[in-house]
Parts: C-alpha cells; sequence; structure tokens
C-alpha cells in the first residue's frame, strides 16, 4: 500500500494524524509508535474470534485500535550491539583478574599466557566500542527521552539482565557447591580451587561484575517516569 492509503486506514482506525505523518517520515528509524488512543466513549475492547480475528466484543460496537508488532528499529540495533560489546568486555576483565587471582596463588596453568594475550586483546576491541555506544545513546536519551519506550531497546536491556543476573547465580551455586564438598569442585563448574581465599576472591570478582551490570541496569529499568 502506499503512505496516502496507509495514513487514510490509520486515521480511519482512531490514531491521531500527526503521529502518523510522523511514524511515516521516520521511516525505519522512526521510534515505536505510542500505545493506540483510547476507545470512544461507550466502545467495548475488541477480543480475539476463532482463526485470530479480531472483533468487537459486542455487534455493532467499535472497537479500540490494536497496537501491531514492531519491527527491531535502528537505535534498538546500537543497543543490541552495545550489550554484545559490554558482554565481551565483562568477561575479557573477569578474566584477567581471575588469572590474577590464580597467579597470586600458585594456580597458573600453562595456558594462562594465552588467556592474559586473548583477554586483553578482547577488552582493547570490546571497550571502546562499548564506551562510544553508551556516550552516543545516553546523550540521544537526554534529548529524546521517548527513545527508552523503545521496544527494541528494553528487549536488549531486559536480555542484558537475565544474562547478567544467571552469570552471578551460577556462580553463587558454584562457590557454596565448593563449600559443601570440603573446597574443592569440578573444573566444569569452576569451583576446582581448593584454596579458600582463592575460591573466595573468583567469587566475589564474578558476583561484582554481573552484579554491577544487574545494579546499573535494573535501576535504569526503574527510574521514575519510566513505563
Amino acid at each position: 500500500m502506499n503512505d496516502a492509503d496507509i495514513r487514510a486506514n490509520l486515521v480511519a482506525a482512531g490514531w491521531d494524524g500527526g503521529q502518523v505523518d510522523e511514524a511515516i517520515k521516520g521511516g525505519d528509524d522512526a521510534l515505536m509508535v505510542p500505545p493506540p488512543p483510547p476507545a470512544p466513549a461507550g466502545a467495548l475492547p475488541a477480543v480475539h474470534s476463532t482463526g485470530g480475528n479480531l472483533t468487537p466484543a459486542a455487534s455493532g460496537t467499535p472497537a479500540a485500535p490494536i497496537a501491531v508488532v514492531q519491527q527491531r528499529t535502528t537505535r534498538g540495533l546500537e543497543y543490541t550491539i552495545m550489550f554484545v560489546a559490554l558482554g565481551a568486555t565483562a568477561v575479557a576483565l573477569g578474566a584477567l583478574l581471575h588469572n590474577v587471582i590464580d597467579s597470586t596463588f600458585g594456580n597458573s596453568s600453562n595456558t594462562s599466557s594465552d588467556l592474559v594475550s586473548f583477554a586483553s586483546s578482547a577488552l582493547i576491541v570490546a571497550l571502546p566500542i562499548f564506551a562510544w555506544l553508551f556516550l552516543r545513546l545516553k546523550k540521544a536519551e537526554h534529548e529524546t527521552p521517548e527513545i527508552r519506550t523503545d521496544s527494541s531497546r528494553r528487549h536488549a536491556v531486559q536480555l542484558a539482565l537475565i544474562v547478567s543476573f544467571v552469570w552471578g547465580l551460577f556462580r553463587l551455586m558454584t562457590y557454596v557447591y565448593s563449600l559443601l564438598n570440603g573446597g574443592s569442585g569440578s573444573d566444569f563448574l569452576g569451583s576446582d580451587n581448593t584454596n579458600p581465599v582463592a575460591n573466595l576472591l573468583h567469587t566475589l570478582v564474578t558476583l561484582a561484575i554481573a552484579g554491577t551490570i544487574f545494579v546499573y541496569y535494573w535501576h535504569d529499568e526503574h527510574k521514575k517516569g519510566q513505563q
């Protein structure tokens, strides 16, 4: 359909003409459309009927406009890339700190030098990308607060919250597992260090990195005015 027909259909369905014009003008870079306008006085909400078609709740009563599925926005893609860079940065930083702990307590392996080199390389590459996108997107949020309601952004933030929580939770469980087994565990569980102090430091490093990410974005998602 051409833009004129799309606009006519949306306005007829109850959308504000200005919002429709802005969405069409923005194209792929447009912000996600806001929730549909309220139903006219006396109207009942639409319900799902057989076959997935939407029909008014009562015959002859117009239904409220219904929000539609949106594609991932360009801005949302930037958030996704930022969180990928954040993940690489966090893992690389964790690997370096864990290696320092192992070296301090004499648990370094033959592969430690390769691990340090790769983790350092990852940190050098990923950290600037994350920092640049973080500052760029924070500036955009300050200038255009509506960006915070972009569904692509919120999906990326929620995924980061889930991953950081699982990461910290798993490490905490392996630490408790190690304590229940006399201070040792399996290589697979990442708790094979028999030194209780070193084992505790490994756990604290992971919890500090994962916890910082989780707490920051949890707080950011619950700022006043965030819906």
